[in-house]
């Protein structure tokens, strides 16, 4: 049995041997080899990407918050840039908020309870608007 693996247990490529068949997905397989472009690894120069936000909890609850406004059509899609009502969505969102309220409570900064707090009221008024507004048409 030959390792077919391009890189080593360190995570450095590894260079093919002569022995060694083409690292080539089977017909149908799905699976892009390690040539494919659209899954090579290269590296980034300093500032050519976006920075991304802190990973903390108000990133989160605003990632929900974002989400949900998507889902209640306020704000466009970022990958179709439509504007499209999913209530569902928006509901699903504004759960997962819930969720997090209940079980952090104590556990949270006065700001970071604020800042849940606020954006669960919000959306949920926005939530009822759009339902209204769906139930009147």
């Amino acid at each position: 049995m030959t390792d077919r693996r391009p890189f080593d247990a360190d995570g450095s490529r590894r260079e093919a041997s002569a022995d060694s068949e083409p690292n080539t997905p089977s017909e149908g397989s799905g699976a892009g080899g390690s040539e494919d472009p659209k899954f090579v690894r290269r590296p980034t120069e300093a500032g050519s990407e976006p920075e991304l936000p802190d990973v903390d909890f108000a990133t989160l609850v605003l990632s929900f918050r974002a989400s949900a406004l998507v889902g209640l059509g306020l704000v466009a899609d970022p990958v179709s840039g439509e504007r499209r009502v999913s209530l569902d969505g928006a509901r699903q969102m504004i759960e997962f908020l819930s969720v997090l309220k209940e079980k952090t409570v104590g556990n949270l900064s006065e700001e970071e309870r604020r800042l849940l707090e606020e954006t669960l009221y919000e959306l949920q008024l926005q939530f009822v608007g759009q339902k209204s507004r769906d139930v009147s048409r």
